[in-house]
């Protein structure tokens, strides 16, 4: 389950625009985030299906191959980490064009701007793997 500080995180928001815009009161956003209580997990599931279905902090991934661009996913922030995670073979094979080329490590992401940063370790002049918001 997804905690709500990474779902209000993911969206860009304040703690009160989330809470203005799920209809919860701040205090209890608040308390959710600094875990003296906790929601019940189908609040989580909520908000998440309502970010989803409504598109807030969706994002796609692009692969960039010789000034083509090709789609390979759409979605939130930790489902385009995880995919990139279980289908190494996207980037991996810089290592054939570069066997000292650093490779992303997707552990430590928590934003946007960081997944960046680890694509652009394998950002060539020709071929690129870009993270856009969807508007």
């Amino acid at each position: 389950m997804m905690d709500i500080k990474k779902l209000r995180i993911m969206t860009r928001m304040t703690q009160k625009a989330f809470a203005d815009y799920f209809n919860i009161p701040v205090r209890t956003l608040q308390d959710w985030e600094a875990e003296k209580r906790t929601p019940p997990p189908y609040v989580a599931e909520l908000i998440k299906y309502k970010i989803e279905k409504e598109r807030l902090g969706m994002l796609r991934l692009v692969e960039k191959d010789h000034g083509e661009e090709k789609v390979l996913m759409e979605g939130i922030l930790e489902e385009i980490i995880e995919y990139l995670k279980e289908n190494e073979e996207i980037y991996n094979w810089v290592l054939d064009e570069d066997p000292t080329a650093e490779m992303p490590c997707f552990d430590g992401v928590e934003g946007r701007r960081d997944l960046e940063c680890e694509l652009a370790k394998v950002d060539l002049s020709w071929w690129s793997l870009e993270v856009r918001e969807i508007a």
